[in-house]
């Protein structure tokens, strides 16, 4: 949507999933300020991810356990992307609950990138090699605010660094009904076409593929960021770099394959607003 001025509307709030967005026309979303950390649900203790935790929340015997967002604690990896899907999708159905989106990645890193918050100044890494969100245990966050959106500690947090952030896009050209997606779990709608909560994308060459405002082909060369698109064997994407990347940042984006669960590999929640 382009107004008379010539301001656009971010694709990943308008009604259109192909481009990114929903199913109507959003208000906003709610970004999980900090990645995806397992807790407990009777004391909201951190359950580490030291070991495999490839789960889906929806399981009786693990109805103990919750996704949470929260500083000094331990990124939930160790996790297969269809699981991150659906156990996205499982927090709070009345919230829409669902992992973040290639689109919302670039809504957040346009922002970032923006005088609304860092005016082009590169997003200091998270480095912490135990994968701590806001870069370490207990209130580092707020010594580490330069780790943030806006420089501050009411931005958000570990896009530059720590683990590496799947985000709910995929090449369509890919069977999701493999095990790579792990424990039977749909990606996304049926016939691999987009919904709003995953991006079907159908060509493998960044310059036709790519969804306006998600952050990759026209930014792939902003701040010398790592950058390599999808393709028929690595149909996912990374976001953000690791904590020991040369050139992690929010414009950072890499090809995967989402068939193993691996120690460094994470994911972000996010809620919609209708």
């Amino acid at each position: 949507m382009v107004s008379e001025d010539y301001f656009m509307v971010h694709p990943a709030f308008i009604n259109d999933v192909e481009s990114g967005g929903w199913d109507t026309e959003l208000a906003g979303i709610w970004v999980g300020k900090y990645e995806a950390s397992l807790a407990n649900k009777a004391d909201g203790s951190n359950i580490d991810s030291s070991t495999a935790i490839n789960i889906l929340l929806s399981d009786q015997q693990h109805a103990d356990k919750t996704i949470v967002a929260k500083p000094g604690y331990s990124s939930w990896r160790y996790i297969q992307i269809g699981n991150m899907y659906e156990n996205a999708r499982y927090y709070s159905t009345e919230l829409e609950s669902h992992m973040l989106k290639n689109s919302e990645w670039g809504a957040v890193a346009y922002l970032t990138e923006s005088k609304y918050g860092r005016n082009g100044q590169e997003v200091t890494q998270n480095t912490n090699s135990n994968y701590y969100t806001g870069g370490g245990t207990g209130t580092e966050y707020i010594t580490n605010a330069a780790q943030s959106s806006t420089g501050n500690v009411y931005g958000i947090y570990d896009l530059s660094g720590g683990a590496l952030e799947y985000v709910a896009m995929y090449y369509n050209g890919t069977d999701i009904s493999t095990g790579a997606l792990g424990h039977g779990s749909s990606f996304a709608s049926i016939n691999g076409e987009s919904n709003q909560y995953a991006t079907a994308y159908n060509n493998l060459t960044l310059s036709s593929v790519y969804r306006y405002g998600d952050a990759t082909y026209e930014t792939a060369t902003w701040h010398s960021e790592y950058h390599l698109f999808i393709y028929s064997y690595a149909p996912y994407l990374r976001r953000g770099g690791k904590y020991d990347s040369t050139d992690a940042g929010i414009f950072n984006f890499g090809s995967t394959s989402g068939y193993t669960s691996s120690w460094d590999y994470s994911f972000r929640l996010a809620l919609c607003v209708e």
